[in-house]
Protein backbone atom coordinates (compact mmCIF):
# COMPACT_ATOMS: atom_id res chain seq x y z
CA UNK A 1 0.00 0.00 0.00
CA UNK A 2 2.91 2.21 0.80
CA UNK A 3 3.23 3.04 -3.22
CA UNK A 4 -0.28 3.87 -4.00
CA UNK A 5 -0.15 6.46 -0.99
CA UNK A 6 2.25 8.71 -2.75
CA UNK A 7 6.21 9.27 -3.48
CA UNK A 8 8.43 7.32 -1.85
CA UNK A 9 10.09 11.58 -1.81
CA UNK A 10 7.70 11.55 0.80
CA UNK A 11 9.09 12.84 4.30
CA UNK A 12 9.27 10.55 6.99
CA UNK A 13 6.45 11.62 9.62
CA UNK A 14 4.17 11.93 5.97
CA UNK A 15 5.25 8.14 5.24
CA UNK A 16 4.76 7.09 9.16
CA UNK A 17 0.92 8.26 9.22
CA UNK A 18 0.13 7.59 5.37
CA UNK A 19 1.03 3.61 6.59
CA UNK A 20 -0.43 3.41 10.35
CA UNK A 21 -3.75 5.04 7.89
CA UNK A 22 -3.13 1.94 5.80
CA UNK A 23 -2.67 -0.06 8.56
CA UNK A 24 -5.37 1.09 10.53
CA UNK A 25 -7.79 0.73 7.03
CA UNK A 26 -6.66 -2.41 6.18
CA UNK A 27 -7.62 -3.62 10.23
CA UNK A 28 -11.11 -2.43 9.74
CA UNK A 29 -11.50 -4.11 6.27
CA UNK A 30 -10.43 -7.31 7.06
CA UNK A 31 -12.59 -7.61 10.74
CA UNK A 32 -15.92 -6.47 8.76
CA UNK A 33 -14.79 -8.90 5.89
CA UNK A 34 -14.43 -11.86 8.86
CA UNK A 35 -17.56 -11.02 10.14
CA UNK A 36 -19.05 -11.40 7.01
CA UNK A 37 -17.46 -14.22 6.19
CA UNK A 38 -18.83 -15.46 2.85
CA UNK A 39 -16.99 -18.56 2.47
CA UNK A 40 -18.03 -19.72 5.69
CA UNK A 41 -14.26 -20.52 7.16
CA UNK A 42 -15.24 -19.12 10.10
CA UNK A 43 -12.15 -16.95 11.15
CA UNK A 44 -13.41 -15.97 14.47
CA UNK A 45 -13.83 -19.26 15.63
CA UNK A 46 -11.21 -22.07 14.38
CA UNK A 47 -11.05 -21.42 10.60
CA UNK A 48 -7.80 -19.48 9.10
CA UNK A 49 -6.91 -16.28 10.04
CA UNK A 50 -5.98 -14.83 6.81
CA UNK A 51 -8.63 -16.18 4.71
CA UNK A 52 -9.37 -12.80 3.80
CA UNK A 53 -6.27 -11.25 3.48
CA UNK A 54 -5.82 -10.53 -0.10
CA UNK A 55 -9.20 -9.24 -0.63
CA UNK A 56 -8.70 -6.59 2.24
CA UNK A 57 -5.80 -5.68 0.91
CA UNK A 58 -7.39 -5.12 -2.43
CA UNK A 59 -10.29 -3.35 -1.00
CA UNK A 60 -8.02 -0.90 0.97
CA UNK A 61 -5.95 -0.17 -1.31
CA UNK A 62 -8.98 1.11 -3.39
CA UNK A 63 -10.86 2.98 -0.88
CA UNK A 64 -7.07 5.08 0.16
CA UNK A 65 -6.75 5.30 -3.49
CA UNK A 66 -9.89 7.69 -3.43
CA UNK A 67 -12.15 5.28 -5.73
CA UNK A 68 -15.86 6.22 -6.59
CA UNK A 69 -18.85 4.71 -4.70
CA UNK A 70 -19.54 3.02 -7.78
CA UNK A 71 -16.17 1.72 -8.10
CA UNK A 72 -15.94 0.51 -4.90
CA UNK A 73 -19.18 -1.38 -4.96
CA UNK A 74 -18.39 -2.83 -8.58
CA UNK A 75 -14.78 -4.63 -7.13
CA UNK A 76 -16.80 -6.18 -4.47
CA UNK A 77 -18.97 -8.04 -7.07
CA UNK A 78 -15.87 -8.75 -8.91
CA UNK A 79 -14.45 -10.36 -5.94
CA UNK A 80 -17.51 -12.66 -5.13
CA UNK A 81 -17.16 -13.67 -8.45
CA UNK A 82 -14.01 -14.44 -8.43
CA UNK A 83 -14.57 -16.30 -5.47
CA UNK A 84 -17.46 -18.06 -7.01
CA UNK A 85 -20.40 -16.59 -4.59
CA UNK A 86 -23.44 -15.15 -6.11
CA UNK A 87 -24.03 -11.85 -3.49
CA UNK A 88 -27.51 -10.09 -3.81
CA UNK A 89 -26.70 -6.46 -4.91
CA UNK A 90 -28.07 -5.23 -1.16
CA UNK A 91 -25.62 -7.48 0.35
CA UNK A 92 -23.06 -5.62 -1.56
CA UNK A 93 -24.06 -2.25 -0.53
CA UNK A 94 -24.80 -3.38 2.73
CA UNK A 95 -20.99 -4.29 2.96
CA UNK A 96 -19.52 -1.45 0.86
CA UNK A 97 -21.63 0.82 3.65
CA UNK A 98 -20.51 -0.43 6.49
CA UNK A 99 -16.86 -0.64 5.18
CA UNK A 100 -17.01 3.10 4.76
CA UNK A 101 -18.80 3.75 7.55
CA UNK A 102 -16.42 1.97 9.73
CA UNK A 103 -13.46 3.97 7.66
CA UNK A 104 -15.11 7.25 8.08
CA UNK A 105 -15.74 7.00 11.87
CA UNK A 106 -12.07 6.60 12.57
CA UNK A 107 -11.07 9.63 10.38
CA UNK A 108 -9.34 7.58 7.40
CA UNK A 109 -10.86 8.64 4.50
Amino acid sequence: LNGTLGSRMMPSEHRKTAKQTAMSAFAIVLETLNRWDPLNVRPDADGPEDEYESIALRITSALLNHRSHQELQSLLTTIADELGIEVPDEEIRSLFQKISTSIADEGLA
